[in-house]
């Protein structure tokens, strides 16, 4: 099972991160689905739902949910090579400082 990455499919941003990773996801690590589409309404209760920003959202294998910068920095570092190395680097900084560039982005 691999992990599932919903996107806001009216994010220029969100489209072209998934336009990026697609080629670049060798191993099939992902697989790809519209935050409110079907499979995102399989997988969430709608308490969950009304919980999620509409921003990247990971469900990692294990049920885990990422959203923001801490997904983008997951995806990259599952892509390995260097993208594994710049999401370390990235990791170092407090999510606040993150989260905050990834909404100036």
């Amino acid at each position: 099972m691999a992990d599932i990455i919903f996107y806001d499919g009216n994010c220029p941003m969100c489209a072209g991160l998934v336009r990026f990773l697609i080629p670049r996801d060798k191993y099939r690590n992902f697989h790809y689905a519209p935050l409110g589409g079907e499979t995102f309404q399989a997988r969430f209760t709608q308490t969950e739902m009304d919980k999620i920003p509409d921003t990247l959202v990971v469900l990692r294998r294990d049920g885990t949910v990422l959203i923001r910068s801490t997904a983008v920095l997951y995806v990259l570092h599952r892509l390995g090579a260097g993208w594994g190395f710049l999401a370390t680097v990235g990791m170092l900084f407090p999510l606040f400082i993150r989260d905050a560039v990834y909404r100036l982005v």
